[in-house]
């Protein structure tokens, strides 16, 4: 990825508060294809990194690029963009979500999500989860439907926390 540090900078401040976020990360898109996860702590940065390297190591995550460490005690690394869901898990993130898209497309949202919830063993999910396991050690507990995302058409874990 050829993004100098300035210009993540300019991008963390343009983009930070519309950005997707979970108890211990938020995401930044900084490229079609690469994303920043941001962290408040260091730790918490390098184990997300660690098994997502791990996970990778397996075929299950996205890439990843460099950790990058930011002023004002924020933590951060570079990783690829997949397709997943987009999060509509509260009110807010559904009115977010109306803003550049229809009822209807909020409604074919909501039936895509329960299918996956309702298919989760039958995508292999469970045997992900359990490969992931049995190969790096981490238990992938955080498994909802946000979670996950796909890459050449096989779903994988997105979060790392």
């Amino acid at each position: 990825m050829n993004i100098q540090f300035d210009e993540i900078q300019g991008i963390i401040t343009q983009k930070y508060k519309s950005s997707p976020r979970g108890r211990d990360c938020t995401f930044i898109p900084l490229t079609e294809k690469w994303g920043l996860k941001l962290f408040n702590h260091k730790e918490t940065r390098d184990l997300s990194y660690d098994r997502q390297k791990k996970c990778l190591e397996i075929g299950l995550a996205p890439e990843i690029g460099d950790k990058i460490d930011l002023p004002d005690d924020q933590y951060g690394y570079i990783t690829e963009i997949v397709w997943c869901f987009p999060n509509i898990d509260t009110i807010n993130d559904e009115n977010r979500y109306l803003e550049t898209h229809s009822i209807s497309e909020l409604d074919e949202l909501k039936d895509e999500i329960e299918k996956f919830q309702d298919s989760f063993e039958e995508n292999g999910l469970v045997e992900i989860i359990k490969n992931i396991y049995d190969l790096t050690g981490w238990n992938f507990y955080d498994d909802h439907v946000f979670n996950w995302g796909k890459k050449d058409g096989k779903w994988i874990p997105i979060d790392f926390g």
